[in-house]
């Protein structure tokens, strides 16, 4: 019993030390997440303020086809009503990148006050994985580096060793004595 007790703890001592590397792992994937969830945003706020800056553009355009006499006045309203669009869009992208800072700063565990700016300026493709590697070796590879699959392991060894020490009371047990 006392064996088999102490490899379920051994176990269960294994699959804790997993579980840290898999807390770990998912706070490394929150903070990658937020970051690029604001360096899309920032992308985003970008585009917008060149939206703007053509509607004003296509604005001025047909306020002086009006003045030259070949313009009208719905093609003047209807670029600033597009106008009036693009800074609300505008104005939803600034709160969008706002709220992505403060949630990159929350999973970061920073003051709410700082407001993060992405590194990059000009948004690109990467890869990830080389394109030479087969799928089964990524496959492979995951499974035998993910903790949770290790923690899952462990807490099975140490669930196979509790049947044990609960049934350790029908095995035969041995005592010895000794005085003096």
């Amino acid at each position: 019993r006392v064996t088999y007790n102490a490899y379920a703890n051994l176990y269960r001592t294994r699959a804790a030390k997993q579980q840290y590397f898999a807390t770990v792992n998912d706070a490394l994937l929150e903070s990658y997440r937020s970051y690029y969830n604001l360096l899309l945003n920032q992308t985003l706020l970008q585009i917008r303020v060149k939206s703007v800056e053509l509607s004003r553009t296509q604005l001025k355009l047909n306020e002086q086809l009006k003045a030259a006499g070949v313009g009208t006045n719905f093609a003047i309203y209807q670029s600033r009503t597009q106008l009036a669009l693009d800074k609300q869009a505008l104005l939803q992208q600034q709160v969008l990148v706002r709220t992505s800072a403060l949630a990159l700063a929350r999973v970061l565990n920073q003051s709410m006050v700082i407001n993060f700016i992405p590194q990059e300026k000009v948004v690109r493709e990467l890869r990830l994985i080389d394109a030479n590697v087969d799928i089964e070796q990524i496959t492979d590879a995951a499974l035998r580096m993910r903790p949770e699959l290790k923690q899952f392991e462990n807490l099975r060894m140490a669930a196979n060793r509790q049947v044990q020490v609960n049934a350790s009371g029908f095995y035969p047990s041995m005592q010895f004595f000794t005085s003096l």
